[in-house]
C-alpha cells in the first residue's frame, strides 16, 4: 500500500470514528434526555397521586367525624323513651289507653332513629378505595344502633301492654345494648385514627 492510499485510508477511519463517536455522544444524549423525561413524567405522577391522595384523606377526616357525630346524636336520642317509660310507668293512670297514646309516640320518635345513620354509613364507605377495616367497624356500629333501637321498642311495647307475656325487665337490656353499642364506637374511633393517620403513598415503579 502506498502512502498515498495509506493517508486516505486514515482519513477514512478518522472520519469514520469521529462519526461514530459523534452519534455515540447523540445516542447519549438521547438517553440522557429520555430519562430525565421518564423522571419528571414519574414526579409529576406521584405528585399527582399523593395530592389526590390527600384530598380523599380530607374527605375521610371529615366525613368519619360527620359519621360520629350523627350516630351519637341517634344513640343519645333513646334513652329519654326510656326515661319517659319509667314516669309514664310509675303514674298509674286509669286509663290503659293513656299508656297505649304515650307508647304509640314513642315508637314514632324511635322508629327512624337508624336512618341518617344509614345515609352516612353510605358515606363512609364511597369516599375513594375504603379501607375494609374501617367498613367493618361502621357496620358494627350501625348494627348495634339497631339493637339500642330493638329493645327501646321492647320496652315501649311493655308500657303499651303491662298485661302481657312482653316481660318488664327494667333497665338492663338497655345497659347491655349501650355498652356493646360504646364498645363499638371505640373500635372505629381507633380503626379510624388508624386509618387517618397512614399517610397517602405512590404506587411502587
Amino acid at each position: 500500500m502506498d502512502a498515498g492510499a495509506a493517508a486516505a485510508i486514515a482519513g477514512i477511519a478518522g472520519a469514520g470514528g469521529a462519526a461514530v463517536g459523534g452519534l455515540c455522544a447523540v445516542w447519549g444524549a438521547r438517553i440522557g434526555l429520555r430519562g430525565a423525561a421518564d423522571s419528571a413524567r414519574q414526579q409529576v405522577r406521584d405528585q399527582a397521586y399523593t395530592e389526590h391522595g390527600g384530598w380523599f384523606h380530607e374527605r375521610r377526616i371529615d366525613t368519619y367525624a360527620e359519621f360520629l357525630n350523627v350516630w351519637d346524636t341517634a344513640a343519645r336520642s333513646l334513652r329519654p323513651a326510656w326515661e319517659t317509660i319509667d314516669r309514664v310507668a310509675h303514674l298509674d293512670a286509669p286509663d290503659h289507653d293513656d299508656y297505649v297514646r304515650v307508647a304509640e309516640e314513642l315508637l314514632t320518635s324511635v322508629k327512624n332513629v337508624a336512618v341518617p345513620v344509614e345515609a352516612m354509613l353510605e358515606r363512609v364507605t364511597t369516599i375513594g378505595p375504603v379501607p375494609a377495616s374501617a367498613h367493618a367497624a361502621a357496620d358494627v356500629m350501625v348494627a348495634a344502633l339497631h339493637e339500642m333501637r330493638c329493645e327501646t321498642e321492647t320496652r315501649v311495647a311493655w308500657l303499651a301492654d303491662q298485661d302481657s307475656s312482653v316481660p318488664n325487665c327494667g333497665w338492663e337490656p338497655w345497659n347491655a345494648s349501650d355498652r356493646q353499642a360504646m364498645g363499638a364506637r371505640q373500635t372505629f374511633v381507633e380503626v379510624a385514627r388508624a386509618v387517618l393517620e397512614a399517610a397517602p403513598q405512590p404506587p411502587a415503579g
